[in-house]
């Protein structure tokens, strides 16, 4: 299913370019980087979806299940793998300290 936008952008002079007999001449004078539509800012963004929820592009719920599983297991690797090292480091004080004391 493809969402289609309810919202148009047009530029404000391409009503009179349309309608101008001078098209060449007119076209000249337009500004692109003045008249092109800019991004929404955060702000904006966040009052948009306010009103029309419908317009987020968002994950959907069962990928974020399975993101949030992810990042569970992640989280799970890291911490053993800190104890591990963690670990390894004192049996290696205490290993050097029984060594240099005989």
């Amino acid at each position: 299913m493809k969402k289609s936008a309810s919202v148009e952008f047009m530029l404000h002079d391409e009503d009179r370019v349309k309608h101008s007999p001078s098209f060449r001449k007119d076209i000249t004078r337009i500004s692109f980087g003045r008249d092109a539509p800019r991004r929404l800012t955060e702000e904006e963004k966040e009052e948009l979806y306010r009103i029309r929820p419908d317009l987020e592009i968002g994950p959907t719920p069962f990928f974020k299940e399975q993101m949030e599983e992810l990042n569970r297991r992640n989280q799970k690797r890291i911490l053993f793998s800190m104890f591990g090292g963690i670990m390894t480091i004192v049996l290696l004080l205490v290993f050097y300290a029984l060594f240099a004391r005989g």
